[in-house]
């Protein structure tokens, strides 16, 4: 039995159904899950507790997705970032990889993009500790 606790989770979406969703589908695989509703509300919890990654959608009211990104990389040690959102467009995909997302994916409202999502986390989180 391992004594390492479970990998931390950070995710920050404007869409209800699909954070209960996500995190229902990623506590599955032994993640921590949290949530959280909009860009000031994720950086507010990012202040309060540590994350080994958070997970961002790129539409919401407020902050969007690139400048929490923004924020999120201007502090000390930043967990990496996986770019979450609707869209197929490539430039908001360019856009926060190049704001520093360590990768990108496109979600949709059935959850097929569930099995994406959890393959981003797992190699964001390995390149990292590499």
């Amino acid at each position: 039995m391992s004594d390492k606790a479970p990998t931390r989770i950070l995710y920050i979406d404007d869409d209800a159904g699909i954070r209960r969703l996500v995190q229902k589908q990623l506590e599955r695989y032994g993640y921590t899950v949290e949530t959280a509703t909009c860009g000031a509300d994720g950086l507010l919890r990012l202040g309060e507790q540590e994350f080994d990654l958070i997970a961002l959608d790129h539409y919401m009211e407020g902050k969007d997705g690139l400048a929490t990104l923004t924020e999120i990389r201007k502090r000390p040690n930043p967990p990496p970032v996986v770019y979450v959102t609707g869209t197929t467009e490539g430039r908001v995909a360019i856009a926060a990889l190049k704001a520093g997302a360590a990768d990108y994916v496109v979600k949709d409202v059935s959850g097929t993009f569930l099995p994406l999502l959890r393959a981003a986390i797992e190699s964001s989180l390995a390149a990292r500790e590499l």
